[in-house]
C-alpha cells in the first residue's frame, strides 16, 4: 500500500498558513479571531477552554496585549516595534508556564496571526 493521490489514504495534509484575505475586515480560525476598522482593531488567540490573549480594551493606541483567564487578568506584553516571532514565543511561554495544558497553537502560529493583525490595521 502507498499514497494514492493527493487527498488520498496516506497523503500528507499541508497545513493552512494564515494570511490576510484582500478586502477582509474580519477572519477567523479554530483558535483566533481578527478585526479590524476605520477606528479601531482586535485580536484573540484562545489558549485554552476558560483563558486567551486579547487587546487591553483600555489602551487606545492598541499596543498591550493581556492574558486572560477566567475573567482575571494573568499577564500582559507590551507590543511595539518588536521582533514578532520572539514575541509570540513569549506568549505562548507565557501560556504553557501560567496555564498549564494549552491547545496544541504553535509560537509560528501565533506569529501569524499577529501579522495577519498588524496586515489588516494597514489596510
Amino acid at each position: 500500500m502507498g499514497i494514492i493521490g493527493l487527498g488520498g489514504i496516506g497523503a500528507v495534509k499541508k497545513t493552512d498558513v494564515i494570511k490576510y484575505k484582500k478586502g477582509s475586515g474580519y477572519q477567523t480560525g479554530k483558535y483566533w479571531t481578527v478585526y479590524a476598522n476605520d477606528t479601531s482593531s482586535g485580536i484573540s488567540i484562545e489558549v485554552d477552554g476558560s483563558s486567551g490573549w486579547s487587546l487591553d480594551p483600555n489602551d487606545t493606541r492598541e499596543e498591550i496585549f493581556r492574558l486572560m483567564s477566567r475573567g482575571k487578568k494573568i499577564a500582559t506584553m507590551r507590543f511595539k516595534n518588536v521582533n514578532i516571532d520572539n514575541f509570540a514565543k513569549q506568549m505562548h511561554s507565557i501560556s504553557k508556564s501560567e496555564i498549564g495544558s494549552i491547545y496544541d497553537f504553535s509560537p509560528k502560529k501565533y506569529a501569524e496571526v499577529i501579522r495577519l493583525w498588524m496586515d489588516m490595521k494597514k489596510r
